[in-house]
């Protein structure tokens, strides 16, 4: 871990109980594992689910984003991994642009956790916004 720590288990306990456990309320860490298991962009608006033959289906809600986006998965990142992403840009037909982040942060690169991923994403902003 970039030398900031001796070990998995010295990350563990370190950033992540010491930062999650003492600062995160249990029913907030519920939700946000509820809002992970149930959102879905094409029921945004429904008053009820999706039924076969709508056409607000997760594809199509993709397909009718029209804002250009940048879009950066971790190459690490286990809970979302850049193949998902690649699946979702392939649904999208706008101009938003895809860059793989290469760290070995996973899931918390690019928040904060080290200097490299950090500078890696302030120049890819930089860049997208530069081409827009």
């Amino acid at each position: 871990m970039n030398g900031m720590y001796a070990s998995l288990d010295d990350f563990i306990r370190a950033d992540w109980e010491g930062g999650f456990l003492g600062t995160w309320d249990a029913n907030d860490l519920v939700t946000l594992l509820h809002t992970w298991q149930t959102g879905d962009v094409s029921l945004i608006g429904k008053p009820g689910l999706a039924t076969e033959g709508d056409d607000s289906t997760f594809a199509n809600s993709l397909a009718g984003i029209k804002a250009k986006g940048l879009i950066m998965p971790c190459k690490t990142d286990l809970y979302f991994p850049p193949e998902d992403s690649e699946i979702e840009m392939s649904l999208m037909k706008n101009d938003s642009k895809l860059v793989v982040i290469p760290s070995v942060w996973g899931h918390m690169a690019g928040g904060g956790s080290n200097p490299e991923d950090d500078e890696f994403i302030k120049d890819q902003v930089r860049k997208f916004l530069e081409e827009a």
